[in-house]
């Protein structure tokens, strides 16, 4: 009998800070233009928005985890596929309080094309991503 390999679905919940400053800065920047008639502060907020933008196009939009393989998919489409056999560490990085950019894991892994250089795969770190990588990597996760 074969057995099944299950798979789950984590969503990047990182995205929500981003499009809430992209919701804020719009708003703050057409109350600036139509009510206070103050171009220069409507145009300086609105100088902030394509950097949410950027930080939306470039961060995963979700991740597959499951038995063999973790795929980690970004908003262009782009996809990247760890084999847990591959992963070599896995070390936590950042955090919302104390700097270092939101809280991630960082996936130490051998790239197959190289193989004497190590990449490195960025997951944001939820309670569901640490729940599903407690679950498939068993070895110690670096802090």
């Amino acid at each position: 009998m074969k057995k099944q390999n299950k798979t789950h679905i984590a969503f990047n919940t990182h995205l929500f800070l981003p499009l809430l400053l992209i919701i804020c800065f719009s708003g703050f920047s057409i109350f600036s233009a139509v009510v206070d008639h103050d171009i220069e502060l409507a145009i300086g907020f609105a100088l902030f928005i394509p950097f949410c933008l950027f930080a939306i196009l470039i961060s995963p939009l979700y991740i597959v985890f499951s038995d063999e393989e973790v795929k980690i998919i970004y908003t262009l489409g782009q996809k990247e596929i760890i084999k847990w056999k591959d992963v070599r560490s896995i070390y936590t990085q950042g955090s919302w309080g104390g700097g270092g950019g939101p809280p991630h894991y960082v996936f130490v892994y051998l790239n197959k094309k190289k193989r004497a250089f190590f990449v490195r795969g960025e997951i944001p770190k939820t309670r569901i991503t640490t729940k599903l990588i407690k679950k498939y990597y068993k070895r110690k996760i670096s802090t």
